[in-house]
């Protein structure tokens, strides 16, 4: 069986853009700037996309065992076709 590989700066990316909407929405409640508060919810949106699009199997498009965000997670496996993905 073909393992595929997921880079490991899709999770880096993720928590950037976590740690981007605390900042975003606090300097917007502080400054009371509403463009900030809609900067924190366009981060939260582009981390959810990529939690949704990333956390798919490259073989098969179904959905894998685990997930790429959570620390530590070194492999995945997909429900449907079982491929081994690699976080490297």
């Amino acid at each position: 069986m073909e393992e595929y590989v997921i880079s490991k700066w899709w999770r880096v990316l993720y928590w950037a853009l976590c740690a981007a909407q605390v900042v975003l929405l606090v300097a917007g409640v502080v400054l009371e700037q509403l463009v900030l508060a809609l900067a924190a919810f366009g981060s939260y949106l582009a981390s959810l996309w990529l939690v949704r699009c990333k956390n798919r199997c490259p073989a098969c498009g179904g959905l894998v065992e685990g997930s790429i965000v959570r620390p530590g997670q070194k492999e995945l496996v997909c429900r449907a076709c079982g491929a081994k993905i690699a976080l490297k």
